[in-house]
C-alpha cells in the first residue's frame, strides 16, 4: 500500500480539494446459493475500497441465513463488526470511521468459506483501487488508485512487451482515465494506445515513486495499453513453492453426545491438490476418525457424528495430503448433564415464567412466542442484543 501513500501527496496537486464529509454508501450483495461451498460468488463484490466515514451495506439475497463477521479463518473473529444472523431479505450496515483504517477481512461464521475484504483508504473523491495487479506474473502485487466513469474490469501485464493492459466495460462519452502507476510496476511509461490507435493527447506527471497518467477515452474505448521500458514479472511462468497451507475451524468449541461436528476450511495457494485426509485424534492419542475429503476448488466442509468419539476431553483435528502445512485445531467433548425436563415439557404443566433451568443456565422469554428458554450467559448476552429473547 506504500504506492497509495505516495499517490496521495501527488494527486492533490492535480485535482481540487474534496469535502470528505460527503460520505458514500457502498452495497454488497449476498447472492443466491452463496451458502454453497462451490458457488462462484459469495459476496458481490468480493473486495471493495471505501473512504473514511463511508457506509457499507450488506444485503442477504440468499435463501439461507448468513452473518457478516470481521476476521478470517487464519486469525479468527476479531470483534470489529458483526451483523448477527441475517435472514433472507435482511440488511446490515457498518460505518468505517477514522479508527478503522486499512484492510478489513470478513466472513460468514455459518459458512466460513464465504470471505470478503473491505479496504478503507483515504483517496480523493471518485477514485477507486484495483487490487492485486501483477498477481499473474509475479509474487509482488500492487494496489493501483484510478478514476474513470466506465467500469475498469481488469489490469493485465504483458511482460513480453513491457506493457500494462487496461480492459473496460461500458461506453461513456467524455470519459478520462486517471491512474497512478508505481515505479516498481512499470518503469518510464512512454507510449499509450487507446484501442488500436497510438495517441499523444495524454498527460504524464512523474515522481521518484511513480507516474500519474491522464488519458482521454472515446465512447467506444474498451482497452488502453501503456508501454514502458520494463514491467514487473517474468515472461516465463513464475515459480511456486509447493506448500498447501490449510486453515480450518469447527462450528463449535464444545460438543456433547448426539451433536454433529462440522469442520470447514480453505487451502491457500493449493497446487495440484484434489483431496485431503481429515483425522480426529482422542485425548489418549488414538485416531478415531479418518476420511478422505474431495476438494471443491480450494474449500472444503465435512460433518462428523459425535458417536465416533469414545471419551470426554480435548480432541485434535489434523490434516494430511500432498505438501500440506496446517496447524492442528482442537475441540472439547463433554457430558451434558440434564437434571430438569426441557422448558417445552415443563410448560405442559406450568406457565413459562415458572420453568426451572439446569445449573449454569438462566431463564429467558422468546420474544417471538413468549415461550421459556434456558440459555448460558454468553448466548443470552448475544440474543439479548439481537432482540431475540428478553427477561420475564
Amino acid at each position: 500500500m506504500n504506492s497509495l501513500v505516495y499517490f496521495l501527496f501527488f494527486v492533490l496537486m492535480l485535482i481540487p480539494v474534496v469535502d470528505y464529509a460527503l460520505a458514500d454508501t457502498w452495497k454488497i450483495q449476498i447472492p443466491t446459493d452463496a451458502s454453497k461451498i462451490d458457488s462462484q460468488s459469495h459476496f458481490i463484490p468480493q473486495e471493495i475500497s471505501v473512504n473514511l466515514n463511508d457506509t457499507v451495506e450488506w444485503g442477504n439475497g440468499d435463501g439461507q441465513t448468513h452473518t457478516v463477521t470481521s476476521g478470517s479463518l487464519e486469525t479468527g473473529i476479531d470483534g470489529k463488526f458483526d451483523s448477527g444472523y441475517l435472514k433472507t431479505g435482511e440488511k446490515f450496515r457498518h460505518v468505517f470511521t477514522q479508527e478503522e483504517f486499512g484492510e478489513f477481512k470478513y466472513f460468514c461464521a455459518i459458512h466460513p468459506w464465504m470471505i470478503g475484504i473491505i479496504n478503507v483508504v483515504d483517496l480523493p473523491e471518485g477514485f477507486q483501487v484495483m487490487h492485486n495487479v501483477g498477481s499473474e506474473v509475479s509474487d509482488i502485487t500492487f494496489d493501483i488508485p484510478y478514476k474513470v466513469k466506465r467500469n475498469l474490469s481488469e489490469v493485465k501485464i504483458d511482460a513480453a512487451r513491457n506493457m500494462l493492459v487496461f480492459n473496460f466495460v461500458g461506453k461513456i462519452d467524455n470519459d478520462t482515465l486517471i491512474v497512478y502507476l508505481p515505479q516498481e510496476l512499470i518503469k518510464n511509461p512512454q507510449s499509450v494506445w487507446v484501442g488500436d490507435v497510438q495517441v499523444m493527447n495524454y498527460d504524464s506527471e512523474s515522481t521518484n515513486s511513480g507516474t500519474t497518467m491522464t488519458i482521454p477515452l472515446e465512447g467506444h474505448t474498451t482497452q488502453v495499453r501503456i508501454v514502458g521500458t520494463d514491467v514487473v514479472g517474468e515472461i516465463a511462468p513464475k515459480p511456486y513453492v509447493l506448500i498447501n497451507q490449510i486453515f480450518a475451524i469447527t462450528d463449535r468449541q464444545v460438543y456433547h453426545p448426539e451433536d454433529t461436528i462440522t469442520i470447514s476450511g480453505e487451502v491457500k495457494h493449493h497446487i495440484q491438490l484434489t483431496n485431503i485426509t481429515t483425522e480426529i485424534i482422542s485425548p489418549s492419542d488414538i485416531t478415531l476418525f479418518s476420511e478422505n475429503v474431495l476438494l471443491k476448488g480450494s474449500r472444503f466442509s465435512i460433518d462428523v457424528d459425535s458417536d465416533v468419539l469414545r471419551e470426554f476431553g480435548q480432541y485434535k483435528i489434523n490434516f494430511d495430503g500432498k505438501n500440506i502445512n496446517s496447524p492442528d485445531i482442537y475441540f472439547d467433548y463433554e457430558l451434558q448433564i440434564i437434571s430438569q425436563p426441557s422448558p417445552k415439557k415443563q410448560m405442559s404443566s406450568v406457565i413459562p415464567s415458572d420453568v426451572i433451568c439446569n445449573e449454569g443456565l438462566e431463564l429467558f422469554m422468546k420474544n417471538s412466542n413468549g415461550d421459556a428458554v434456558c440459555l448460558t450467559e454468553s448466548t443470552a448476552t448475544v440474543l439479548l442484543q439481537r432482540g431475540v429473547v428478553d427477561y420475564f
